[in-house]
């Protein structure tokens, strides 16, 4: 599966993929349901699938060719400080890329933004950031199976027929979850942005707009740090 098919898919689900400016990210809209569209169906798994990620056990699964070893992800895994123990610790490690993605896209504007003119700037010619994983080769323990990795697709909508191995799930699975830091950002700041920009392009002052913005990303900022 090629990279613009990923961003396919993640538009599918989030109504965007990374790389746009951020004013047409502020513009995005949510896709209602991704599970219904273009007549695709979920490939229904057991409940039980949900509940063992964390505690799935990796014993005689080294000649299970339907498994993953998460070793082929190690240096992802030691980039964001997740230590691999289990099935479990690839849904830790999706986790820490979407809130690392949410906490630097903060510091990004703390770091660059310094006007009510250069938040304007920012937002209208900055690119959201994206970012490409790597996959590495390892038949080492642990592994996560091709059911639990399915499980993740279910739980956001995405058909499982869409993928033809392991490794393209979880490279999806490592780009949604980056771009839902990314999401993240615009669900909790995007109506403040937007008033700002709306403002702008009124030519009201935007002093205040521009002050109350950097107060709350730089109390959300401090609040992860």
């Amino acid at each position: 599966m090629h990279k613009n098919m990923f961003s396919h898919l993640i538009t599918f689900v989030l109504g965007f993929a990374a790389g746009c400016t951020f004013t047409e990210l502020l513009k995005k809209k949510r896709t209602p349901s991704a599970a219904s569209q273009n007549g695709t169906q979920n490939k229904q798994l057991p409940a039980s699938s949900y509940t063992s990620l964390n505690n799935a056990s990796n014993e005689n699964v080294c000649n299970q060719t339907d498994n993953f070893s998460l070793q082929s992800l190690k240096e992802t895994f030691d980039s964001y400080n997740v230590k691999i123990t289990n099935a479990g610790s690839f849904g830790i490690l999706l986790e820490e890329i979407r809130s690392s993605c949410y906490k630097d896209l903060l510091k990004s504007f703390l770091d660059k933004v310094d006007t009510p003119q250069t938040l304007i700037e920012m937002l209208k010619t900055q690119t959201t950031p994206n970012k490409v994983f790597s996959i590495s080769h390892s038949t080492l323990a642990p592994f996560i199976s091709k059911e639990q990795l399915d499980s993740y697709l279910v739980k956001d909508g995405v058909s499982t027929s869409e993928f033809d191995s392991n490794s393209n799930e979880i490279k999806f699975l490592l780009s949604l979850y980056y771009a839902k830091g990314i999401d993240d950002f615009k669900n909790t700041l995007g109506s403040y942005l937007s008033d700002i920009l709306s403002a702008h392009e009124r030519g009201v002052d935007i002093t205040e707009l521009y002050e109350n913005i950097m107060k709350i990303i730089k109390s959300r900022y401090e609040y992860l740090s």
